[in-house]
C-alpha cells in the first residue's frame, strides 16, 4: 500500500510601506490563499507634516483594492505589495484686525499651490501679508506654494477719518485730528472767555456737520 503526499507551493508577498502600519505584513503562504492586506496608522502626523496612504499596488499577482487602505488577493505567485503614501503640509491663514481670509488653512497636498484672499470688512483696508509669504504681500490675493508648512497672516487696518476743528478765538483742544473709523474723541475749548479790553468772547458750544455728536 502506497500513498503519495502533496504539498502546496508556497508563494511569498512582500510588503513595502515607507512608514510602516501594513498588517499583516510579509506573508509566506500556500498556493492559492486568499490574504487581505490593510494599512492601520493613515493618516501619519509629523508636526505640520502629515502622511496619507493613498492605496497599494501589486506586482506579480492579480489584486483588488478595496479602499485606499485595503487590499485584496488570492496569492498565486511570488508578489510585492506597495503602499503608496501623500504628503501633505499645514496651511494656516488668519486675519489681525477687521477682516476675513479665505481659506482659513488646512491640510494641503504637497506641491499644490493655494490661492488665499484677504477681504477687509467695512471701514477698513487691507494692510499686507505677514508670515511665511512669497511674492508681493501688499496684494490682497497671494497663493502659497505648498512646499512646506505654511503660516500667513492677513493685516487689516481701520480706514481713517479726519475731524477739522474751527474757532475763531483759539482754545480748541486737541483741535483737528485723523483717528481710525470708530475712534471716540473729545474736543474742548479752554480760553473761554477771552477778554480783548472791555470785549468779551465767550463759547456757547460746537456743532459737528456730517458725525453724530453730544454737546
Amino acid at each position: 500500500s502506497l500513498v503519495a503526499n502533496f504539498a502546496s507551493t508556497q508563494v511569498t508577498l512582500t510588503v513595502v510601506s515607507a512608514y510602516a502600519g501594513a498588517t499583516p505584513g510579509g506573508q509566506s503562504l500556500n498556493y492559492g490563499t486568499a490574504t487581505s492586506q490593510r494599512i492601520t496608522n493613515s493618516p501619519v502626523l509629523n508636526g505640520t507634516t502629515q502622511y496619507v496612504c493613498t492605496g497599494g499596488a501589486v506586482a506579480g499577482n492579480a489584486y483588488t483594492q478595496a479602499n485606499p487602505t485595503n487590499v485584496a488577493l488570492t496569492l498565486t505567485n511570488n508578489a510585492t505589495l506597495t503602499w503608496a503614501w501623500q504628503t501633505n503640509y499645514w496651511l494656516q491663514a488668519g486675519a489681525s484686525g477687521n477682516g476675513t481670509v479665505a481659506p482659513t488653512g488646512g491640510w494641503c497636498r504637497a506641491g499644490s499651490n493655494v490661492v488665499v484672499t484677504a477681504t477687509p470688512n467695512a471701514n477698513a483696508v487691507f494692510a499686507g501679508w505677514s508670515g511665511d509669504v512669497a511674492g508681493n504681500t501688499n496684494l490682497p490675493v497671494t497663493t502659497a506654494s505648498m512646499s512646506r508648512a505654511r503660516s500667513l497672516v492677513a493685516n487689516f487696518a481701520s480706514t481713517q477719518v479726519t475731524l477739522t476743528v474751527v474757532s475763531a478765538y483759539q482754545g480748541a483742544s486737541p483741535g483737528g485730528q485723523s483717528l481710525n473709523y470708530g475712534t471716540a474723541t473729545s474736543q474742548s475749548i479752554t480760553n473761554s472767555p477771552v477778554m480783548n479790553g472791555t470785549t468779551q468772547y465767550v463759547c456757547a458750544g460746537g456743532a459737528v456737520a456730517g458725525n453724530a455728536y453730544t454737546q
